[in-house]
């Protein structure tokens, strides 16, 4: 037997598909394919007689609840305009715009102005949004990891570094190069916490910074920042040829176990938004707040099933 223990398997009865660990056939099935007089049928039923359960089902799969006390110890927001009221939209056609990168540094900085004190993580969809976009037009010494208030080139007005900076003194940007570098960044951050309680990280989501490390308690983050939801891309042929495998497999062979190919495609992006959001209250005792920052994690308006609205459906049970 097996324990399979995770924070981002929901939902749990897909990730079974995928395992092959669906329930096997009822005794009924048995009977009736055995009923038939032909040699297909009997082959039939002696296949579906060998096939044997794998997924426990008494206890049923759980799917629980956090560890901690969520209304004391979670302040969780959905922010999906900027200031002056532009929607915010992590899209190409958006984010390739100059001035939306502009004014997501904006609201970024507004959010960790309002952190009173630890560290902060924000995570970007990609390297390249992160690297080429963000950090350059938001600094104009983009050309090294880190920054402090010492080695900071202060510019004529306030830019969206100087608020960074000026808020919690370090920022610290994931790198996407070797394992040597990942663990210069990570001990950088581990040790601005532990020396002044303060530091931003700039990472990515399926990074190593949001799923590779284990923070603890003294290196916790009291914010977290998910910013647009980190769509894999999906004209990379694998990633096609996944979702066209599982809708032929519902149409074709009722592998109902299976999620449609778009909405195996959603889940993912938003297994990795899981991944990131629990860097902050990883332990009991923990406390934070995530902040999601898309409109497409708003409430649309539509109708609610069990009180939960669609932009939240595929969220972790405890963020929901």
């Amino acid at each position: 037997s097996v324990v399979l223990a995770s924070g981002s398997l929901s939902p749990i009865m897909s990730l079974c598909g995928e395992l092959g660990l669906t329930v096997g056939p009822t005794e009924r099935d048995v009977k009736k394919a055995a009923a038939k007089r032909n040699l297909e049928a009997e082959l039939e039923a002696k296949a579906l007689a060998l096939q044997i359960p794998r997924l426990q089902m008494q206890p049923k799969p759980l799917e629980a609840n956090h560890v901690i006390d969520l209304d004391k110890q979670l302040l969780a927001v959905s922010v999906g305009h900027f200031a002056d009221g532009c929607p915010i939209t992590m899209t190409y056609s958006h984010y390739s715009k100059p001035e939306f990168i502009t004014k997501l540094g904006d609201a970024i900085a507004s959010v960790v102005e309002a952190v009173p004190h630890g560290g902060v993580l924000v995570f970007l969809p990609s390297y390249s949004l992160l690297l080429r976009r963000c950090v350059k037009s938001w600094n104009p010494t983009s050309s090294r990891r880190g920054w402090g208030r010492d080695d900071f080139y202060m510019d004529t007005g306030e830019s969206v570094w100087d608020r960074l900076v000026a808020s919690k003194g370090k920022v610290i940007v994931e790198p996407s190069g070797s394992q040597t570098k990942f663990e210069e960044a990570r001990d950088d951050y581990a040790d601005t916490i532990r020396t002044t309680g303060n530091c931003i990280l700039l990472a990515v989501f399926r990074g190593k910074m949001s799923e590779g490390i284990h923070l603890t308690t003294t290196m916790q983050p009291r914010a977290v920042i998910c910013v647009g939801i980190p769509f894999k891309m999906i004209k990379s042929t694998a990633i096609k040829a996944k979702m066209d495998y599982n809708t032929e497999q519902r149409r074709f062979n009722n592998r109902n176990d299976l999620l449609p190919g778009n909405e195996w495609y959603t889940q993912q992006a938003y297994r990795a938004i899981a991944q990131a959001l629990g860097r902050c209250i990883c332990h009991a005792a923990d406390c934070g707040s995530v902040i999601l920052m898309d409109l497409r994690h708003c409430d649309d308006g539509a109708p609610m099933n069990d009180g939960v609205c669609n932009a939240h459906r595929q969220l972790p049970k405890w963020m929901r």
